[in-house]
């Protein structure tokens, strides 16, 4: 792959999809910015019921990975069947806020027939930060059940391909817009040499360290042990540390846990520097820490801030009945952008799908098209369709300008034996 040693062009989005659910049922704008065409369709799904929806969306993420982990079956076989789990899951949450999917089969015609096929609509879906949709999941490009032949092989990569094409999160770079909220402008994270990156971790969770083998030297600038690195370390060396008043570092990676609950105070980061002594971190405790340092004015920070890859389970969840909301905290405190999950995603698989996505990312691949590129490659060379859990709240131009000279790390990070279900 080139360096990159310029700002990638940015244009407009090929599609703008603006969600609005309210009382009385969702209204949905389907727009073709570049014939300056738009649909509305009337969806039944009401902000009454979206926490029930929602409680069927997480079902569901369940019965996927379960799908994917039985012991039952050839991997084929279970791979397929996860594939028509996420359909029908889409599929629903598709009806609820569309409704007539003949109309909207009909607008989305017509509006493939001009994109270029070597490059990926880029699709910005607006709503309520407090009543999000897993978009991703929507099957919007193909509304029929998918069939996949089992046998033989090419047979069935053909039809694998083909199936998950018909996802939004296969085939889009999807860029999440709140209403009133606007994303921060992203440019050149880092340009060239090492990146600068802090580690925070779960030490007894499965895979960590292996995971945080990811940043080191010459990728990655050496720096402090994972936090917490031993039982002395607090919280209020957390909070200095993650704020970043000086700028340090341009990538926060977390492995870890975090429980999206109710309140901000029953919502919590998990961190621990070893098996026994776990330091539990509330939402409630990090906004009153950053809030007390903008009132004392230790918040003076300008230019880029840091990237937060929240790899934790539910770090991207956006539950309509929690005031937990991670990445909304994040995003409000000025963080360049949150990549997180939208469920409880398996250790090992989180720790590929990290592996993969910085492999693309250090090269100079702008952040929307990378992650975009790792949900592909774990589907397609390591046969595993978890990455569609995974989803970015930032700026999808958002990168990192190489060294003018490709280094041999820049092709060999993200490269691993390929292994089905990894």
């Amino acid at each position: 792959m080139p360096a990159v040693d310029s700002e990638p062009a940015r244009s407009q989005p090929d599609l703008r999809i603006e969600i609005s659910i309210g009382a009385e049922g969702t209204k949905t704008t389907f727009v073709d910015t570049a014939r300056r065409r738009r649909f509305t369709f009337q969806g039944k799904l009401t902000s009454d019921q979206l926490s029930g929806r929602h409680k069927e969306v997480k079902q569901g993420f369940t019965r996927l990975k379960n799908t994917l982990w039985t012991k039952d079956g050839p991997a084929e076989e279970k791979l397929a069947k996860a594939i028509g789990v996420m359909y029908r899951a889409g599929q629903l949450l598709l009806e609820d806020v569309a409704g007539d999917l003949v109309a909207l089969r009909q607008f989305l015609s017509v509006f493939r027939k001009g994109l270029p096929e070597d490059e990926p609509p880029v699709v910005y879906v607006q709503q309520s930060a407090q009543r999000i949709l897993p978009v991703e999941l929507w099957p919007l490009w193909n509304l029929e059940e998918p069939v996949i032949r089992l046998k033989p092989l090419p047979a069935f990569r053909k039809d694998l391909e083909t199936a998950a094409r018909g996802f939004l999160g296969f085939s889009a770079i999807v860029v999440h817009e709140f209403v009133n909220q606007a994303l921060q402008e992203g440019g050149a994270l880092w340009r060239g040499g090492e990146i600068p990156v802090r580690k925070f971790r779960y030490a007894a969770l499965r895979g960590v360290a292996q995971e945080l083998e990811i940043f080191r030297p010459p990728v990655f600038r050496s720096g402090p042990e994972a936090w917490p690195a031993s039982e002395a370390d607090r919280s209020s060396d957390f909070f200095e540390i993650l704020w970043d008043r000086e700028r340090a570092h341009r990538v926060h990676h977390f492995c870890c846990h975090y429980e999206c609950r109710e309140t901000r105070h029953d919502s919590k980061l998990r961190l621990s520097c070893d098996k026994t002594h776990e330091l539990p971190i509330s939402l409630e405790e990090i906004q009153v820490a950053f809030n007390n340092f903008r009132l004392k004015k230790r918040g003076q920070r300008e230019g880029t801030l840091p990237l937060l890859f929240l790899n934790a389970c539910d770090s991207a969840n956006m539950n309509p009945a929690s005031l937990g909301h991670l990445p909304l905290l994040m995003l409000g405190s000025g963080f360049g952008g949150v990549v997180g999950t939208y469920c409880g995603v398996p250790s090992l698989f989180a720790q590929a799908f990290a592996r993969r996505f910085y492999g693309t990312f250090v090269n100079g691949v702008p952040l929307g098209k990378a992650l975009l590129k790792t949900r592909q490659d774990s589907l397609f060379e390591g046969f595993n369709p978890l990455g569609i859990l995974y989803t970015a709240y930032a700026d999808p131009y958002l990168h990192i300008i190489p060294e003018q000279e490709p280094k041999p790390w820049q092709e060999t990070l993200g490269k691993r034996k390929k292994r089905r279900g990894a």
